[in-house]
């Protein structure tokens, strides 16, 4: 009996070292590729320190995770405006001219010496924390058309401008996917959802066509798998790089075609030198180690409340980052229109790498503790029309526990006082009824009172007529004497 009452607690732990170790296999694997795929045919100095400051960006990450999982769920809760407009501050900066740095037509970068930062990147967890706060706020008025639905898109209609001024289309379009997950999450009606997709969709085409480099890319996306002389050429030597590799691979270190022929193959290609090197086998590990990683996350999440601020934030991170790794798959193998977005934990890059690895952090921060029944999104826990949680101020210094007990409490001493007052009302409904049934006895007692005097005086009635007729007799009998 006692390791079976012990099974509920370790397993939570078993699975949060499951998941860590996942991802200390993913970060291993990306020190690998980032060193190979940093060699070129012609290196120079700013290449040859790749490798040493993936390193330097990897154990300030770790540290910061480390300090993230330790924090508690409230934590998050309570600073996710503070993320978000600090967020939103950085985005504005970034394009201030000669504040922002430009790189390839693009200025998304605030550089501090060697030091890079893209802000859009601190989006991607600011904004769905702030979102689950907001529908923790106001989960009375989920379903109602108005209140359920401005209030909690005003973060995301301030950031969008300001990620497609950059411009960053693809970004932008990610942040709307992670917004979207952590309303579908919470439990956000689907006519919303279907309202919002209507709405997209000739968005996205109408910025699509009038900015002509983003309609090359879907073009010359068609034309990778119509006309191979027209397909772009970050495709063609992805595919190639894919196709080089077979099945064992070239051997690590070994590859060709990141030997300045394919673009970005240390950031935006980096699974495709994986690919060349490790082959089928070593691409489809790292699928495998995704999905490990997944399964783990999503097994110490099941720990929490399905609609609390823990459970749909941390699953929310936990899908960004899967999903940013698949759409990065898609992309080097000519799935998906091409798009710049790196693999998370294994692609060479600062923010990013800041960015997963505290977004691990987070989730496991998420999982420490219980379900907190004050951070729930049910609209059935507030049924008032303040759009802020039911607190009652009076015992907010007492556990939450405490305070139910309390109500609890008054409450039944008001069933009592009611109950009391039907006991009275019943006492004195039968003291009516005990003096109208004296009232009755009482008129029945002077009715038979009148009875008896009606009757004596019927009595005396008879003697009087007894009298008269005996008076009668006597006169009658006087003249016969005579």
């Amino acid at each position: 009996m006692k390791p079976t009452s012990l099974l509920p607690q370790t397993q939570p732990d078993h699975d949060r070292s499951l998941f860590i170790s996942m991802a200390c296999a993913l970060l291993g694997i990306g020190v690998l590729m980032v060193h190979s795929a940093s060699i070129t045919s012609w290196p120079t100095e700013f290449e040859q320190v790749y490798l040493s400051r993936h390193l330097t960006f990897l154990a300030l990450a770790v540290v910061v995770s480390s300090i993230a999982s330790m924090l508690p769920a409230r934590f998050w809760y309570e600073r996710a405006p503070l993320l978000f407009w600090g967020t939103v501050a950085l985005l504005v900066l970034v394009l201030i001219p000669g504040i922002g740095t430009r790189v390839n037509g693009a200025q998304r970068w605030l550089r501090l010496g060697p030091v890079s930062l893209q802000p859009s990147e601190l989006a991607k967890i600011a904004l769905p924390l702030l979102t689950v706060r907001l529908m923790v706020q106001r989960r009375a008025f989920l379903n109602h058309w108005w209140k359920g639905t401005i209030p909690l898109l005003v973060p995301l209609l301030l950031v969008i401008p300001l990620v497609l001024k950059q411009p960053d289309l693809g970004t932008s379009l990610f942040l709307v996917g992670g917004v979207a997950l952590a309303l579908f999450l919470g439990g956000w009606p689907l006519r919303n959802f279907m309202i919002g997709l209507l709405c997209a969709i000739p968005a996205v085409g109408m910025l699509v066509a009038l900015r002509p480099y983003q309609l090359k890319r879907i073009t010359g996306f068609v034309d990778t798998w119509t006309n191979w002389q027209s397909a772009p050429y970050q495709l063609k030597q992805s595919l190639m790089a894919l196709g080089a590799g077979g099945i064992s691979g070239s051997g690590l270190g070994k590859g060709a075609q990141k030997l300045s022929f394919l673009p970005e193959a240390n950031t935006d290609f980096v699974f495709s030198v994986a690919g060349e090197e490790l082959g089928l086998i070593g691409t489809l590990g790292i699928a495998g180690l995704w999905i490990g990683l997944f399964l783990a996350g999503f097994n110490i999440l099941r720990s929490q409340n399905q609609k609390s601020f823990a459970y749909v934030a941390g699953f929310t991170l936990l899908l960004q980052l899967v999903l940013q790794a698949i759409i990065n798959v898609a992309v080097v193998t000519a799935m998906v229109p091409p798009k710049g977005i790196s693999h998370p934990l294994i692609s060479y890059g600062g923010t990013n790498l800041m960015v997963s690895l505290l977004s691990l952090g987070i989730i496991v921060s998420l999982t420490r503790a219980g379900t907190d029944e004050s951070l729930q999104i049910d609209p059935a826990l507030d049924q008032s029309d303040d759009p802020e949680p039911a607190i009652d101020r009076s015992v907010s210094s007492l556990p939450i526990d405490e305070a139910l007990e309390d109500e609890e409490c008054e409450d039944e001493e008001c069933e009592d006082e009611e109950c009391e007052d039907e006991e009275y009302e019943d006492e004195e409904c039968e003291d009516e009824e005990y003096e109208d049934e004296e009232y009755e006895d009482e008129e029945c007692e002077d009715e038979e009172y009148e009875d008896e005097e009606c009757e004596d005086e019927e009595c005396e009635d008879e003697e009087c007529e007894d009298e008269e007729y005996e008076d009668e007799e006597y006169e009658d009998e006087e003249p016969e004497k005579e």
